[in-house]
C-alpha cells in the first residue's frame, strides 16, 4: 500500500478513528504521553497489516523478530543468572537475520572469488522492506528491557 493511494488514505482514517473513539473515556492520555494497552495492541495489530499489505509473507519474519526481542527484554528485566545468554540471543538474533537478507549474496559471491570457485550461484532473496528499521528496533527494545525501561 503505497502512502499515496487512496487505499492508504482509508486504511489511515479507520485507524485514527478508531483511536479517537478509544481515547473518549481517557481525555488527555495522549497529551501525557500514556496510551492503554488496548490501544497498543490495535496499533500493533494495525503495523502489521499495513506491512502484510505489501508482502504478507514477511509478517511472519517481523512477527518472529517481536516475539523474539519481547521475550528477551523480559528475560534481561529480570535480573535472571542467564542474563547475558538472553542479551546475546536478542541482539545477534535480529543481526543475524539482517546479514542473511543484505549480505549473503555477497558474501557467497565474495568466498567464491576468494577460493577460485566460479559460481556458488545465489538465492533470490527479497529484501523486505524496512528490514533494517525495524531490526534496529528490536534491538533498541531489547537494549532498553535490559536497562530495565
Amino acid at each position: 500500500m503505497s502512502f499515496a493511494s487512496i487505499a492508504f488514505l482509508c486504511f489511515f482514517a479507520i485507524v485514527m478513528a478508531v483511536l479517537g473513539l478509544s481515547c473518549i473515556d481517557r481525555v488527555g492520555s495522549f497529551a501525557h504521553g500514556r496510551i492503554s494497552e488496548a490501544r497498543q495492541w490495535f496499533l500493533l495489530a494495525a503495523s502489521y497489516v499495513f506491512y502484510g499489505w505489501w508482502d504478507w509473507r514477511f509478517c511472519f519474519l517481523m512477527l518472529l523478530l517481536t516475539i523474539s526481542a519481547y521475550a528477551c527484554a523480559i528475560q534481561l528485566g529480570k535480573n535472571s543468572p542467564r542474563r547475558r545468554l538472553w542479551a546475546v540471543v536478542g541482539i545477534a538474533g535480529p543481526l543475524v537475520v539482517l546479514g542473511f537478507f543484505k549480505y549473503f549474496n555477497f558474501f557467497l559471491g565474495s568466498f567464491g572469488a576468494a577460493f577460485g570457485v566460479e559460481d556458488l550461484g545465489t538465492l533470490s532473496i527479497i529484501l523486505p522492506v524496512g528490514i533494517s528499521f525495524y531490526t534496529f528496533q528490536s534491538l533498541s527494545y531489547v537494549i532498553d528491557g535490559s536497562k530495565g525501561k
